[in-house]
């Protein structure tokens, strides 16, 4: 075994666990262990058959791009040392975290070169995508929205009652005169969002609370809310605009879509070159 192969694995484990668990290796159980473990065993061997390819002995990777990479993912942490330990919890080295970085930017490079001999995706093909997937383009209705919110600092019955006749209050002024709104919301409202008048932006279902993502599509533009409840206190929503649903133009998407299907086909022919090796 060559005397990098420990660490390379080290490295591929340690990978794997933060995309298959959002942990590091030393923190998982006997049993998810043993599956990152074995699935790094399998990377490796097969990043030794891509590595031993034609194709790879044609990639180059300039001491100073690797140096950028190792200094970037390093800065991340307060200090070296801290770096250092953070490598050694997963039995990793700084030489050896470089010399496993260096192996996997050399594999990107490859699969980057072989991805490269693809046929540019013609507008007529992304155009022909567009029309067997219209249900993708589809924006669903849409509303702007403002509120004026106040708080509830405890759970006490007669603390949520005064918060909602307050707000009653309030609802009864901007109903005598809309304009209010505004104004009320920058004296008011105990949101952030006081500063802009209260603005939430364009809002599609499901975003917000569910009493009031229930009312706002529900109103009028103009329409202002009775006091609604949600988990940080009482509001008072307004409808600003309504934007109809919507299917996307092919102009709008088009772009997109060529992207899309140039990384399909990328990914594909990548797969099918490795399974040839």
């Amino acid at each position: 075994m060559h005397p990098e192969t420990p660490e390379v694995l080290a490295y591929l484990e340690l990978k794997i666990a933060e995309s298959q668990f959002t942990s590091t290796p030393d923190q998982l159980a006997a049993d998810k262990r043993a599956q990152v473990e074995l699935l790094a065993k399998r990377q490796f061997l097969l990043e030794q058959k891509i590595l031993a390819s034609q194709e790879a002995q044609q990639v180059y990777l300039p001491d100073a791009t690797l140096d950028e990479a190792f200094a970037r993912i390093q800065n991340r942490y307060e200090t070296p040392e801290l770096f250092a330990q953070a490598l050694s919890n997963s039995d990793l080295t700084p030489a050896g975290f470089k010399a496993a970085l260096s192996q996997e930017m050399r594999i990107d490079a490859v699969l980057e070169s072989i991805s490269a001999q693809i046929e540019p995706v013609t507008r007529d093909a992304a155009e022909i995508y567009y029309y067997n997937h219209l249900e993708r383009f589809q924006l669903p209705e849409r509303r702007q929205a403002s509120h004026l919110l106040i708080t509830l600092d405890d759970d006490k019955p007669e603390a949520d009652q005064r918060v909602y006749r307050k707000l009653c209050g309030l609802q009864e002024k901007i109903q005598q005169k809309p304009a209010r709104f505004d104004k009320l919301v920058l004296r008011y409202s105990e949101c952030p969002t006081a500063m802009n008048a209260g603005n939430l932006g364009l809002i599609t279902p499901g975003i917000l609370y569910e009493a009031l993502d229930k009312a706002l599509f529900t109103m009028q533009p103009g329409e202002v809310s009775t006091p609604l409840r949600s988990p940080m206190g009482y509001h008072l929503l307004r409808c600003d605009a309504l934007h109809p649903a919507t299917r996307q133009s092919f102009a709008e998407v088009s772009a997109r879509i060529i992207e899309l299907l140039t990384e399909r086909q990328k990914s594909r022919l990548q797969k099918e070159w490795i399974l040839s090796l």
